[in-house]
C-alpha cells in the first residue's frame, strides 16, 4: 500500500509509511509464499529506486536480502543436489509446493547479485535452475517439455481441463510444485 501511496501521491502515504515501518516485518527478508509474504514486500521495496525510504532504511534491506542470499547458498553446498532450500524448523525439508520456494529463492540470489556484483550468487542461481532442470533426486526436469525427462501429466485443475478438451497430455513449459506433482 505504501509504495502504491507513495508513486500515486496519495494525501495519506504518510499514514502507510507510519504503519509499514512500525511493523515487526519492515525490512526483513526470509522465504516467501501465497501465505507468507514480507521476503516478497522488502524485495519490492528494494526494486522501487524512488521509494522514499532512508539511507539507513535502504542499507537494513540491502543486509538482509544479502543474509538471506547467503542462508540459500549455504543450503545448496550443504545438499547432495542443488537444491537451495534448508529449514531448521517450521517446513519440512521440501514442503508441498517447494519448487515455488526454490524459484523464489532464485529471485533472492539475482537480487543480491544485482547489489553486490558478486558473480557467486548467480552462480548459485545457475544451480538452482539445474535443480529445476533435472540435476535432483527424481532425475527429471520439473518444467513441462524441456529436458529429455521433463515431467508430465501434472496434478493441476489447469491440466486437467486442458487434457480433456483439448487432449495433449500436458502443456510445454509448466513449472510443477514438487516432486509430488
Amino acid at each position: 500500500m505504501y509504495l502504491s501511496a507513495y508513486a500515486l501521491g496519495d494525501a495519506n502515504v504518510q499514514t502507510y509509511r507510519n504503519a509499514m515501518t512500525s511493523s515487526s516485518h519492515f525490512t526483513k527478508m526470509s522465504q516467501w509464499d501465497w501465505a507468507t509474504v514480507t521476503g516478497a514486500g522488502t524485495l519490492s521495496l528494494y526494486a522501487v529506486k524512488d521509494n522514499g525510504l532512508t539511507e539507513s532504511e535502504m542499507n537494513s534491506i540491502k543486509t538482509n536480502i544479502q543474509n538471506f542470499a547467503d542462508s540459500i547458498a549455504s543450503a545448496i553446498e550443504s545438499e547432495g543436489y542443488p537444491s537451495n532450500l534448508s529449514y531448521q524448523n517450521g517446513f519440512s525439508q521440501y514442503p508441498w509446493g517447494s519448487n515455488s520456494f526454490i524459484m523464489n529463492r532464485m529471485i533472492a540470489l539475482a537480487y543480491a547479485h544485482e547489489m553486490t556484483g558478486d558473480n557467486s550468487y548467480q552462480d548459485y542461481l545457475l544451480r538452482s535452475m539445474d535443480y529445476i532442470m533435472g540435476s535432483n533426486a527424481m532425475d527429471i526436469s520439473y518444467v513441462t517439455g524441456y529436458g529429455a525427462k521433463a515431467v508430465s501429466r501434472e496434478l493441476s485443475l489447469l491440466f486437467l481441463v486442458h487434457q480433456l478438451y483439448v487432449h495433449k497430455l500436458t502443456l510445454i513449459g509448466s513449472l510443477t510444485g514438487d516432486g509430488y506433482s
